[in-house]
């Protein structure tokens, strides 16, 4: 009996963790994957904003990360070095902001619903997640039946950096 009892505690407590490691396990993964695309620990600036919202079906969701880089500015520099200089390419700006192309309106908007600002004057760096991808530093293709991407925008007027994760 007493046994039994002691195996229906382990179940228990079993049961109530594993939510909690559950999502440590997934922000470890998220903290090595930022540090291996895209070259920065974010634990070395001060978050600003960080929401997940990947909960969905098939992990469908977005993750925006906002830090103040502006009490370690060479640091930031020196991890967007490798980074491509703005503008976005037309692609990236029409999934941003928006617009129009060939006759098509595009209506994404992502940065305005992750509160990103249009930056004039920094740098960005692409990774496309999409399974099929033959190059992961390419948006020619990004128009397709689903999303999965990672964006990262360094804006040198305001040291504040983005990234923002995008999966359907």
């Amino acid at each position: 009996m007493k046994r039994w009892k002691l195996v229906v505690v382990l179940l228990v407590i079993i049961t109530l963790s594993s939510p909690f490691l559950f999502d440590y396990i997934l922000k470890a993964k998220r903290n090595h994957f930022i540090k291996d695309t895209f070259g920065f620990n974010k634990k070395e600036f001060k978050v600003l904003k960080e929401t997940d919202s990947h909960r969905g079906f098939h992990g469908d969701g977005d993750y925006v990360l906002i830090l103040d880089c502006s009490e370690n500015k060479e640091k930031a520099l020196e991890y967007t070095k490798e980074w491509k200089i703005l503008p976005l390419t037309e692609n990236l700006q029409l999934l941003m902001y928006g617009g129009e192309k060939e006759d098509h309106f595009y209506n994404y908007n992502l940065a305005d619903a992750s509160n990103i600002p249009e930056i004039k004057n920094g740098y960005y760096y692409f990774y496309d997640r999409y399974a099929n991808s033959k190059d992961t530093k390419d948006d020619t293709n990004i128009f397709r039946g689903s999303f999965n991407f990672s964006l990262a925008l360094y804006d040198l007027d305001t040291d504040i950096m983005y990234l923002l994760e995008f999966d359907t």
